[in-house]
C-alpha cells in the first residue's frame, strides 16, 4: 500500500527512498498514520503563521504560538507533560492523543506521549549515547497529533540547550526545531562550513487530510519569514556534525590597532 502512495508521485524514486529511511514505527495505530509515510515532494515554501515572542531575556524565554491543523504537525521543543501551556492556548493537554520523537540514533522513532517510551529509555541508559540523545532532543521538533485543530501556545526556552548558536546533528535524519535563532539565516550560513546536509525537507499541512514533505534544501526562505519559528525542518547529514549558526555580529570585526 505504502509502496503505492509513493509510485504515483512524479519522483516516485526519490520518494521510495525516503520513505525507506524514514521509517515509522509497527506499534503505531493504523488510524494514526505517521507522515512519514505519505510523500508528496513539491516545490515551494509554506508558511503556518507561529510566533515565537520573547518573555524573558535572561533565561530566553518565548512565548510559542503555533496554529494546529487536525492530525500530525511538527512542533518544536514541546512535551505536554514538562511544557508550560498558557490558558490562551485553544490546544491542552487532553486534545493531544500522541507525540514521538526520531533519533538518529537508533533510526527510530520513540513514544514520548501517552506513553514514555523515550523518557523510559533515558532513565535506563547512562552514559555518551544518553548525553547525546540529550543534546538532540532539546533543539529538537517533535510529532504531534490532535484530534481537533487550534493554536498551541506554551513557553519554551532556548537555555535550555546550552549554546543557542550550536545544533548538534547525528548521521542521518535529524528533527530541527526553528528558533529565533535561525531567522533570517541561509543555507550557505548554516552548511559546508560546518555540516555536510544531504537533503532537507519540511512537513506542510496545507492538505488537511494528509500532509505533505516540500524539498526546502538550498530555499532560503524557510528561514525568512518569523511565521515558521516553532515549527521544524527535517534535514539529512553524511555524518555527526555540529551547525554553527552564525550571530548578529559575528562577522563585525572592531577596528586593527596600529603598528
Amino acid at each position: 500500500m505504502l509502496y503505492e502512495i509513493a509510485r504515483w508521485h512524479s519522483d516516485g524514486e526519490k520518494s521510495r527512498k525516503v520513505f525507506k529511511e524514514c521509517k515509522f514505527p509497527k506499534y503505531m495505530n493504523k488510524k494514526i498514520l505517521m507522515p512519514i509515510a505519505l510523500m508528496v515532494l513539491v516545490c515551494g515554501v509554506i508558511l503556518v503563521s507561529a510566533t515565537m515572542s520573547l518573555i524573558n531575556s535572561s533565561s530566553l524565554q518565548y512565548k510559542t504560538s503555533i496554529p494546529l491543523n487536525k492530525g500530525w504537525n511538527m512542533v518544536a521543543s514541546f512535551h505536554p507533560d514538562t511544557s508550560i501551556i498558557i490558558g490562551e492556548s485553544q490546544i491542552q493537554k487532553e486534545d493531544i492523543k500522541a507525540m514521538y520523537w526520531y533519533s538518529p540514533l537508533h533510526n527510530k522513532y520513540f513514544q514520548v506521549y501517552p506513553k514514555h517510551e523515550l523518557e523510559d529509555y533515558l532513565k535506563a541508559n547512562y552514559g555518551s549515547e544518553r548525553d547525546r540523545m540529550l543534546t538532540l532532543i532539546s533543539k529538537s521538533a517533535f510529532w504531534v497529533y490532535t484530534e481537533k485543530e487550534g493554536n498551541l501556545v506554551y513557553s519554551y526556552s532556548l537555555k535550555d540547550g546550552g549554546d543557542i548558536d550550536k545544533i548538534n546533528l547525528e548521521t542521518g535524519w535529524n528533527f530541527i526545531a526553528i528558533t529565533p535563532v535561525l531567522l533570517n539565516k541561509k543555507w550557505s550560513d548554516i552548511d559546508g562550513h560546518y555540516c555536510n546536509i544531504q537533503r532537507a525537507y519540511w512537513w506542510s499541512d496545507k492538505e488537511k487530510s494528509s500532509g505533505s514533505w516540500i524539498d526546502v534544501y538550498q530555499v532560503d526562505e524557510i528561514f525568512k519569514y518569523s511565521e515558521n519559528i516553532g515549527s521544524g525542518i527535517i534535514v539529512k547529514v553524511s555524518q555527526p556534525c555540529t551547525i554553527q549558526v552564525p550571530m548578529d555580529g559575528d562577522f563585525i570585526n572592531p577596528p586593527q590597532i596600529p603598528n
